[in-house]
């Protein structure tokens, strides 16, 4: 009995150093993807342009639909989808970009909330978004807006 007892103390003090390990190893894991997500922005790979440390140089030159976003916003990231198909339909006509001002601290006026969507022409403000969320809203609005520009 008492042997059987000191191998149920034993397994049990394996399990919760295992557990324990495994546990410290779970969030090792998920800090390094969190990392890692952050880092990569919102649109790595994609025809979406991500702004970084440089962005007021960047955007001096051509002409630019950026959206402004922060990583813990909801909102923000349920249109990141759209706004990489947005990126696509776009490409070679508009630079379409994205900044995440919680990680690139740009000095950037006017934000009132997040996301907001700027049409912007060498490094100038022109118009804000204000309308739908969707691919041909945001299309038509940048293709009306680069019209204006180019008359």
């Amino acid at each position: 009995m008492l042997f059987f007892f000191i191998q149920f103390e034993i397994s049990s003090a394996c399990y919760y150093i295992n557990s324990k390990i495994a546990m410290s190893i779970a969030k090792i894991i998920v800090a390094t993807v969190c990392i890692s997500l952050v880092a990569a922005g919102l649109y790595p790979n994609t025809d979406v342009i991500e702004l970084g440390p440089t962005y007021a140089t960047d955007i001096n030159e051509g002409v630019w639909f950026i959206k402004y976003y922060i990583s813990g916003c909801g909102g923000c990231h349920s249109m990141k989808d759209v706004w990489k198909k947005t990126a696509t339909a776009l490409k070679g006509t508009v630079r379409v970009a994205g900044i995440d001002l919680q990680e690139h601290k740009a000095d950037v006026a006017r934000l009132t909330g997040f996301p907001t969507i700027r049409f912007m022409v060498n490094g100038k403000i022109q118009d804000q978004y204000k309308g739908d969320r969707t691919v041909e809203a945001f299309s038509k609005f940048a293709l009306d807006n680069l019209k204006k520009y180019e008359e």
